[in-house]
């Protein structure tokens, strides 16, 4: 049996954007030491949907010195966001280690030349825990194991990766943690910056959805409720057939973008 930790793949880069922001460093509850190319990442791009908008877009010779580093701006992005830097400390790695960097024991590969699909093994006993929901599944996985149902509370209180920005200590209370307190937490992402990124998270997104439709622990509902929300970010990636072998992300289907910039 296995456990995964899930999130709608639009948020997790929302979330990593915030978390590895030099701004709100000093708040780390790790203290991690700023990484050069971290900072240079935010100096390139002051605001993810800059960074999900110009970034993604513009030829990668683009932008060439203009932050003192060892890529150009576009470059530096992109490579991050597939997790092909050697170099990089944690400050950055989590942008490139999605879903299928933890479960690539658990994927089937099949490349016959002109198609690459990745399918989890259906012999896995696989339950989730999707954060939106996390009460609910937490509890439901409680129960196929002959639990209670009621093991966890109704609301689980946040454990935040920061200190309090007041103090600069754990807070007494966890509800006192406040999140939009950070010296930075832009979200924004404007619909041009939205599909750019459901673009490079083609992949991402097609295991994320064959985890929830190989989840045990969810119902039909369940399972649709969170096919819903990753549609209202990614239309065309939530309805692609992702189990169909003939199916390939447009990324894999020629390389030039990460010179180009991804089509617009």
């Amino acid at each position: 049996h296995w456990m995964f930790s899930i999130r709608d793949p639009i948020e997790r880069i929302r979330s990593n954007w915030i978390f590895a922001h030099p701004q709100n460093n000093k708040y780390r509850k790790d203290h991690t030491e700023l990484e050069p190319l971290q900072l240079q990442l935010y100096r390139c791009y002051p605001s993810l949907n800059d960074a999900a908008t110009r970034g993604l877009t513009f030829p990668a010779g683009s932008e060439a010195n203009n932050n003192n580093g060892s890529y150009s701006c576009p470059e530096l992005l992109r490579r991050v966001f597939m997790g092909d830097i050697s170099k990089y400390g944690p400050q950055l790695i989590h942008y490139g280690r999605g879903y299928r960097y933890y479960l690539e024991p658990f994927l089937k590969t099949t490349n016959n030349g002109t198609t690459n699909s990745s399918i989890i093994l259906d012999e896995k006993s696989i339950y989730v825990v999707r954060q939106e929901h996390m009460e609910d599944d937490l509890n439901s996985i409680n129960v196929a194991f002959g639990g209670s149902p009621k093991l966890f509370p109704k609301k689980i209180h946040s454990i935040d990766h920061f200190w309090d920005t007041k103090t600069d200590q754990q807070p007494k209370h966890m509800d006192s943690l406040r999140y939009d307190s950070l010296p930075y937490v832009d979200r924004y992402l404007s619909p041009e910056g939205i599909t750019n990124l459901c673009w490079i998270l083609c992949d991402e997104i097609q295991v994320y959805k064959q985890l929830l439709r190989r989840a045990k622990n969810l119902e039909k509902d369940q399972y649709q409720d969170s096919m819903t929300r990753m549609a209202e970010h990614c239309p065309n990636e939530a309805a692609a057939a992702s189990d169909n072998n003939n199916y390939q992300c447009p990324m894999f289907l020629s390389s030039d973008w990460i010179n180009t910039g991804i089509p617009t």
